[in-house]
């Protein structure tokens, strides 16, 4: 799981102006899944069950790439189109 903090760590922004941070709707949504993906370890070492809650830890893992695609996908498209 600690290879997955790394992308869903927040950005800090470059000499900002003001220190509240707005998030995009992206951003926060991960940073809510990896809040949940943190409680999903933290109890899974609390009960010793390497298992516990993995549907629910892959299915977050699997929904975030599958999004990363599409949006890699849409970008070829749009650059595309650019030309």
């Amino acid at each position: 799981m600690h290879l997955f903090r790394d992308l869903f760590r927040k950005r800090e922004p470059a000499a900002s102006a003001s220190s509240a941070q707005v998030l995009s709707p992206i951003a926060k949504r991960l940073a809510e899944e990896f809040a949940l993906l943190q409680e999903i370890e933290f109890e899974r070492n609390f009960r010793a069950d390497p298992w516990h809650n993995k549907a629910i830890e892959d299915r977050i893992v699997w929904r975030e790439l599958f999004d990363l695609e599409l949006q890699e996908v849409d970008e070829q498209i749009s650059h595309g189109w650019a030309e």
